[in-house]
């Protein structure tokens, strides 16, 4: 979250110093464009701000699809443990596997997601899930029952992996650095257009300077908070985990497990 921050204050300052050169040179060294010519570049300069205006709506939507993906992916792999313990109470011996689950979801809660802040994982988290196997391994079904409910439960572990992986690729940032650069690009140009875009009164001028800089730091912004869904201002917290261990807890009480 801090270094979120701390890169768009950083952009917003030099955003800020951009525009203070431009307005310093337009006014000490005007342009001198006659008005066809400022017609023209008007035409051009609306064709820039309309792809850029696309190119930074195409990223903000193809981000925040993907932060609703990766809280689906919370929300399935979270729920996905308790569908896992309950198969684990038709299977006889299996109550280190349960003392496994809930122990892993206390570490994802507890270690893990810090970590998710940085881009990072647990070590003790890995430990944890690693455990999670080995007791759903150690489990030797007799009957035949049981043996269809410990494959079932297999499958169910395999997606769990599956959502897990997910959500540790997930916490890493989605655009690409290329990206970045065409954005940071895009937003220079635009302040140099204004340069040639005075509309001869100065408070006209400040204003539409103002707003256009605004929206497109404001999509900077959010592009910034949905491109690492674990960190920032907007980001999805532990509580469906919560949620759950207070769940599986529940249930071992009532079952004695």
């Amino acid at each position: 979250m801090l270094s979120d921050l701390l890169t768009m204050f950083i952009v917003l300052v030099l955003t800020i110093l951009s525009c203070l050169i431009m307005l310093y040179f337009r006014r000490r060294k005007p342009h001198n464009m006659t008005m066809d010519q400022k017609n023209l570049l008007a035409t051009n300069f609306g064709f820039f701000a309309t792809l850029y205006t696309f190119f930074l709506g195409f990223a903000v939507v193809t981000l925040w699809t993907q932060y609703n993906e990766a809280d689906s992916t919370v929300t399935n792999e979270a729920y996905g443990t308790v569908i896992i313990y309950r198969l684990s109470e038709l299977i006889p011996n299996s109550d280190s596997l349960r003392s496994a689950l809930v122990n892993y979801v206390k570490t994802v809660i507890d270690d893990e997601w810090p970590m998710l802040m940085i881009n990072a994982s647990s070590e003790k988290t890995i430990n944890a899930y690693s455990e999670v196997w080995k007791a759903a391994q150690a489990i030797k079904p007799d009957k035949i029952d049981d043996k269809l409910y410990h494959i079932t439960l297999l499958n169910k572990l395999v997606e769990l992996s599956r959502l897990r992986h997910q959500r540790l690729d997930d916490a890493d940032g989605n655009l690409y650095t290329p990206i970045w650069v065409v954005i940071y690009l895009g937003l220079f140009f635009s302040i140099v257009g204004f340069y040639f875009m005075d509309l001869a009164h100065s408070s006209a001028d400040l204003y539409f300077l103002v707003a256009m800089v605004a929206m497109i730091l404001s999509n900077l912004f959010l592009l910034y908070e949905l491109d690492s869904p674990f960190s920032g201002l907007l980001h999805i917290g532990s509580e469906k985990f919560q949620d759950v261990l207070g769940h599986l807890q529940a249930i071992g009480k009532e079952t004695g497990n």
